[in-house]
């Protein structure tokens, strides 16, 4: 399990805290019945949950899923929506790639620390959201640990977004 953060940690690689109380905490994360007490977020402010919409599936995505979620995401971030995903192969990467290339934002929610992006071949793309976007995390460092931070990672995803979409699932 993850080490739980604390509003006053500091913050690993430039990163910032992001207590529950802040203005900008997505508001949909008090609904769960865990919500973390603070994240930690590089990049921009996180959007209202009102105006994201979260794009996820398959690591194992058929090219016909990958340019669904492209072309999905890139629609949605025309019309000033924010994506959320994963930052995980397949769909989360090409939900994005769709948002980052129609000029939109976009937050990945990863389950490491923000000193440990997983997979490490998405390095590049999670440098460009953290400048387009932001990179959101409620590990304060390492990781992953496992099946359980995947599933605990998208519990965030779904509530830091108004409405979910899953393009393909395995």
């Amino acid at each position: 399990m993850p080490t739980p953060p604390q509003p006053d940690a500091a913050a690993p690689g430039g990163a910032r805290v992001l207590p529950a109380d802040a203005a900008d905490y997505p508001r949909g994360l008090l609904d769960l019945a865990d919500p973390p007490a603070c994240l930690y977020v590089r990049g921009g402010a996180l959007p209202p949950v009102a105006r994201a919409i979260a794009v996820v599936g398959s690591r194992a995505a058929s090219p016909s899923g990958v340019a669904r979620a492209t072309r999905l995401a890139g629609d949605l971030a025309r019309l000033g929506f924010t994506i959320v995903s994963g930052l995980a192969r397949g769909i989360d990467a090409a939900a994005h790639r769709g948002a980052l290339d129609a000029g939109g934002r976009t937050v990945a929610v990863i389950p490491s620390g923000l000193d440990a992006i997983t997979p490490s071949h998405h390095l590049e793309l999670a440098d460009e959201i953290a400048v387009r976007g932001a990179l959101v995390t409620e590990c304060a460092r390492g990781g992953p640990w496992g099946k359980g931070a995947f599933v605990e990672r998208n519990r965030l995803i779904a509530a830091m977004a108004a409405a979910t979409v899953v393009v393909e699932a395995a």
